[in-house]
């Protein structure tokens, strides 16, 4: 007894099947002599589902419990591949349907497969197959070439700054003398109408924001000289002392006269 299996597409047998039989050689009648019929039996479930083995229905071979009967005619099996829903089917085309075969029984035209009035199940979908184990580790590709340069990111925003910038002058008229100082300064003098009195740092400090500053305008009395107004964020202030709160940069000047 033999058995053909196939997930995708049964062979049509068109010819006489030689059987061996106790004693002898026995011939069988596939496919039957009378009707042209070819039979076939295939397990319905368990590990053999799909696997179809052609009997001799003539000779009285049945299908054993647990099998299901497919019966075609001899040299009239037209295989057509896969299901196509705009396709014409007629009796005995064999098509393709979600992993599973199937012989038309009837003309028909957009009736799936799987309705049993127009079709009938010749192989049934397998089960999936375990996964397989695992590949070995590819070889390294070759290092790619190096990518150009990104454009230039847009300016970002500028931070808040913790320190302001107090910008000092001092100018003379008729000739007088005089500078400023601060506390900070210990005394030193930022800007001046005497060049010899210039500080290091020039006529700009720097001070941490919040930081209160007390201007002091300083004048040589000996000679005549004498503050006459300041200039600036201390313009309103009418002495020679001017308090400054660094919230921010802030520039003042002052003039001696004599």
């Amino acid at each position: 007894m033999s058995f053909f299996r196939s997930r995708i597409f049964v062979a049509c047998v068109a010819s006489t099947v030689t059987a061996l039989v106790v004693g002898g050689v026995g011939w069988a009648a596939i496919p039957d002599t009378t009707t042209g019929t070819i039979t076939a039996c295939y397990p319905t479930s368990g590990a053999k589902s799909g696997a179809l083995r052609v009997i001799d229905h003539q000779a009285g071979t049945r299908c054993a419990t647990g099998e299901a009967m497919l019966q075609w005619q001899r040299n009239q099996l037209r295989w057509r591949g896969n299901w196509k829903v705009s396709a014409s089917y007629a009796a005995n085309d064999g098509v393709y349907y979600h992993g599973s075969a199937y012989l038309a029984t009837l003309t028909s035209v957009g009736i799936v497969p799987t309705n049993t009035t127009a079709w009938s199940l010749m192989a049934s979908k397998g089960a999936t197959g375990r996964t397989g184990m695992q590949g070995v580790q590819g070889v390294p590709g070759v290092q790619g070439p190096k990518g150009d340069p990104g454009a230039q990111g847009i300016q970002g925003v500028p931070g808040p700054s913790n320190v302001s910038i107090l910008t000092l002058s001092a100018s003379a008229i008729n000739g007088a003398d005089g500078f400023i100082s601060d506390y900070v300064g210990y005394g030193e003098s930022c800007a001046s109408t005497s060049t010899t009195q210039q500080s290091d740092y020039g006529c700009h400090q720097l001070f941490a924001v919040g930081v209160k500053v007390r201007l002091t305008a300083v004048f040589g009395s000996g000679d005549g000289s004498a503050f006459d107004h300041w200039t600036g964020d201390c313009a309103s202030v009418a002495t020679n002392v001017c308090d400054i709160t660094m919230d921010g940069d802030h520039t003042v000047g002052v003039v001696f006269s004599r």
